[in-house]
């Protein structure tokens, strides 16, 4: 059996960020020709704290690769272990393999739709669009467009401990293209914003948020995050940074943004910038509520590292 990871090393740094939220940047090679493929399943063992990441590769029309790679609760590497399978021995073999191969051979995934209650649509249509402009936060050095009331479309929410209602959208806008001699409106996606609304549903702040790397034609994926204390929620968004080769599914880099709920201010807490770093499609982050983290595992774009980042939500 081939070697698969080459070296590992851990070191402790911030990527523009404001404050000591990550704890491990471990980075390891695949060696030689080797494939690391695609991340289709990841388990965590709460005894012993270990994580298994499956990765798939294609190795014929009928046959692929699957590894099984092992590592502790800090991200040191175990084991790995590979075998070469039918596709539907794959099926009959992992429980999860029936999801992975239907989510893998979708069209236009959208990883950014998500259902939203008609409740919550109807607090921003009973919010008078005075208040939106007005109570607009964002990050210091960052001017994006305020929340347009008509061009926008609902990403996700979040309802809080105490009751508070988070909702995330992106505004829209739209570019003239010709296609065939002919004048044809497209749809592009702009600046994310936050929506906050007390327990009562009234209206509390808007925080607003430049998307900085985006191929406009998708939603950016965001998320939210609250913390131990109660006091503070984490929001995540993912920059768009275009295709991946080995996958018809956006390269996506993360950003973190901390609202402290006490006086209503954002702060950009976490963004790998310039970094050539990008999540799997499959899983663009993992939540272990056990140890309160958020861990990102990727790849360059060459597809010959995995880069583990775990990040600490206080």
């Amino acid at each position: 059996m081939k070697i698969f990871l080459l070296i590992g090393f851990v070191f402790f740094f911030i990527f523009h960020s404001s404050g000591q939220i990550i704890e491990i940047d471990k980075k390891y090679e695949i060696t030689g020709a080797a494939e690391k493929g695609l991340l289709a399943h990841v388990e965590f063992d709460k005894t012993d704290g270990f994580y298994r990441l499956f990765y798939i590769s294609k190795l014929s029309d009928s046959k692929i690769v699957v590894r099984n790679y092992l590592f502790d609760l800090d991200f040191n590497f175990l084991d790995m272990k590979e075998n070469i399978l039918e596709v539907e021995a794959v099926k009959k073999k992992y429980d999860w393999a029936e999801d992975f191969f239907i989510n893998e051979s979708a069209k236009n995934k959208d990883t950014s739709s998500i259902k939203i209650p008609d409740k919550m649509v109807k607090l921003i249509k009973r919010t008078s669009v005075d208040s939106f402009e007005i109570k607009i936060k964002s990050p210091d050095q960052d001017k994006p467009n305020p929340f347009i009331y008509k061009d926008f479309e609902m990403t996700n929410y979040k309802t809080d401990s105490i009751g508070n209602i988070f909702i995330t959208g992106q505004n829209i806008g739209y570019i003239t293209k010709i296609i065939k001699k002919k004048k044809v409106m497209r749809k592009i996606y702009t600046d994310v914003f936050t929506l906050q609304f007390d327990d009562k549903g009234i209206f509390k702040t808007q925080y607003c948020v430049s998307v900085k790397e985006n191929n406009q034609t998708i939603k950016n994926f965001q998320e939210f995050f609250e913390n131990t204390k109660q006091n503070s929620m984490y929001w995540l968004l993912l920059d768009n940074k275009g295709l991946a080769a080995w996958n018809k599914q956006p390269l996506s880099s993360p950003r973190i943004f901390k609202i402290d709920l006490k006086n209503n201010s954002i702060t950009n807490v976490l963004d790998f910038g310039d970094v050539d770093f990008y999540l799997e499609p499959q899983f663009p982050y993992l939540y272990n509520a056990w140890i309160h983290a958020i861990v990102f595992l990727g790849s360059d774009k060459t597809g010959k590292w995995i880069h583990i980042y775990k990040c600490r939500i206080e």
